[in-house]
């Protein structure tokens, strides 16, 4: 079953941010929500690429590299998100913004997390490199945390 993540319809694309040691994609939605990116991804309008991941750090004849977070934070200024929609084979998946631009993921291992998105309460979707999207709510996370808990404890009573 696909994930619904139509609660992000209407927010905002706030910041971009590049993590050089983990080379992660974060993407920070309205304060409520963080995208990140482990995978390709791409911002295209119409016919068009306007920039993608890749293009982060290149100099392509310029004066300067391209700094792809400054770069797609200015393609995406305000643009409130119309629609998302994962990839049911894929898990590729694409942002809909106002005005006809796209940010489209690209998921390229069959084996490695293309991107997790973390919202309101702690709510995760993962999209697995098989093209599963694994859907986490905060009540299991907590069950988890307090399994993890329990465990250490009788670890503990063991000494």
């Amino acid at each position: 079953m696909e994930p619904d993540l139509n609660w992000l319809i209407g927010s905002i694309i706030e910041e971009v941010r590049y993590d050089d040691q983990t080379q992660r994609w974060l993407f920070t939605i309205s304060g409520q929500a963080t995208l990140y990116v482990n995978c390709p991804w791409k911002l295209v309008s119409g016919a068009k690429v306007l920039l993608a991941s890749r293009d982060h750090g290149q100099q392509y004849g310029l004066v300067y590299p391209i700094d792809a977070t400054v770069k797609a934070m200015e393609l995406m200024a305000g643009r409130k998100i119309g629609s998302v929609v994962p990839d049911k084979v894929t898990s590729d998946l694409t942002i809909k913004l106002e005005g006809d631009v796209i940010l489209r993921t690209f998921n390229d291992s069959s084996g490695f997390e293309a991107w997790q998105l973390v919202g309101p309460q702690g709510a995760e979707f993962i999209a697995q490199g098989n093209g599963n999207i694994v859907v986490f709510s905060p009540k299991e996370k907590i069950v988890t945390k307090n399994t993890t808990v329990l465990l250490n404890e009788k670890h503990d009573n063991t000494k």
